[in-house]
């Protein structure tokens, strides 16, 4: 016994997420679906950026049920013409400061790369400057949104649009309440970083941005909807592992986050702009899952799931991410698809004593540094990569951590093994090895014990791990 079960009429970026009485996912897709389910009450989630329509739909035996969600339009934070908050005064805006530059950094030359920060409300007045640093890799400000970019505080929108040596930079700003963040993008030479971010209340919420890397010369067009729109699908799809948009390999809006996306969720992806782009997390993804030796890359990551698979493999990576800026792995947020970190617990270090500094390890902290590597064999790493380091709650995972201390030997054997189960709540306890401790508290060495962890949905699950967990039995 079945039934068809149709969502239509939909966005041109759109998902739709089909789940059962338990909330099982039983059927997904990027756009319109049309699947066989079995007779029953089913929830439609149909979501759209910016807004998600929940409903319940019953299919009965040989029916076939036509969905369509009326009303869904869709909302950014790009200006792009024709969603909900619209403003042309901020489309305007945004197309001139994209298409100069206000300042060039010292040095830079021809082969500079274009760093373009817009950061909007949602219509109202912003009556607090919006204070965001570019900094580089040693902690050096070089340009600040509120004094060298342009601020329109009655409209709600500000610009900034600077030319940068191609490399890393870190996008500085203070998160209300939890502090200093830094947050990683790419420049590159001949082609334009893109950061569209909400410009909340009280301060820019980068952890929300949507980022894009067209050529140089591109700029921003608001009449680009259905683009700004898909790259936006395509790093949702890189917050749930599940398949985004289909690619445009002549579009780089759309190819280096599809890409990634693939990679992650452990499908075939050609790579065909990615390498040109020079966005670098999916070639340093594809190598790490292909277990080829291929080039590794000097500078952070920018996806934050790729903190994680390095952190999995850091013997390979090693090298690599030695040159990170400090404690970008120790003090990952996570909570966003981009690779942010605490800059209170790990600050970047200043140019004069960078060379000096291999590590910073804050005051506050006394527990050791960890090593941590999901129990699971090398063909597992695309569904660790894209579906067990995300935490999702209500899947019913059951995923086993080995852990050493950042010193061991590269060939030790694991020092301890943790189990963390996820259902309702995330619960935690030691499997083996020495004894452990989950923010401050003894683990119990039964499953039956296990002890509610504080991760939160959507957190990076080892990086969380690795801020938390500690050996030894008690101070």
């Amino acid at each position: 016994m079945t039934g068809r079960l149709n969502v239509s009429g939909l966005e041109p970026a759109s998902e739709v997420v089909v789940r059962d009485h338990a909330l099982r996912v039983v059927s997904a897709a990027p756009g319109a679906l049309d699947a066989t389910v079995q007779p029953g009450i089913y929830r439609v989630d149909v979501w759209v950026p910016g807004m998600t329509d929940i409903s319940l739909v019953a299919v009965r035996d040989n029916e076939r049920v036509e969905h369509d969600p009326s009303g869904l339009a869709a909302d950014s934070v790009v200006p792009v013409a024709g969603i909900r908050t619209a403003s042309n005064h901020h489309a305007r805006f945004a197309a001139q400061v994209a298409a100069e530059l206000q300042h060039t950094a010292a040095g830079a030359g021809d082969d500079a790369g274009w760093l373009f920060l817009f950061t909007r409300s949602r219509g109202a007045p912003r009556f607090a400057m919006p204070l965001v640093s570019v900094l580089d890799l040693t902690g050096t400000e070089l340009f600040r949104l509120d004094q060298h970019g342009q601020v329109d505080a009655v409209h709600g929108c500000a610009g900034l649009s600077v030319g940068l040596h191609p490399g890393y930079y870190v996008l500085r700003h203070t998160v209300p309440g939890r502090g200093a963040r830094g947050q990683v993008v790419r420049v590159a030479a001949g082609y334009q970083t893109q950061v569209f971010a909400p410009w909340a209340e009280d301060h820019v919420d980068l952890a929300a941005a949507v980022i894009c890397m067209p050529p140089l010369g591109t700029g921003f067009d608001p009449a680009d909807r259905d683009r700004y729109l898909l790259a936006e699908q395509a790093v949702r799809a890189l917050t749930t592992g599940r398949a985004g948009p289909e690619p445009d390999h002549q579009d780089p809006l759309m190819t280096m986050m599809d890409d990634a996306v693939r990679i992650l969720a452990g499908r075939p992806s050609a790579l065909v702009d990615t390498t040109a782009l020079n966005w670098t997390d999916p070639v340093l993804l594809q190598s790490g899952l292909m277990s080829l030796p291929g080039p590794l890359v000097a500078g952070p990551p920018v996806l934050d799931a790729v903190v994680a698979l390095v952190s999995e493999q850091a013997d390979r990576y090693q090298s690599s991410a030695a040159t990170w800026p400090d404690g970008l792995r120790t003090a990952s947020t996570s909570g966003s698809v981009w690779a942010r970190w605490d800059l209170d617990a790990a600050p970047l270090a200043p140019a004069a004593a960078s060379a000096a500094r291999l590590h910073v390890v804050p005051d506050t902290w006394t527990r050791p540094r960890l090593r941590i590597k999901l129990a699971a064999d090398a063909a597992g790493l695309a569904l660790a990569a894209a579906d067990t380091l995300i935490v999702s709650f209500g899947r019913g995972q059951h995923i086993n951590v080995l852990i050493w201390g950042d010193d061991d030997p590269a060939d030790a054997p694991p020092r301890a093994e943790v189990g963390v189960r996820i259902g309702a709540r995330a619960l935690i306890y030691q499997r083996s090895g020495e004894p452990m401790r989950y923010g401050g508290e003894p683990l119990p060495a039964r499953a039956t014990a296990a002890v509610p962890m504080t991760v939160s949905q959507g957190e990076n699950l080892l990086a969380h791990l690795a801020q938390q967990l500690r050996f030894g039995q008690e101070d």
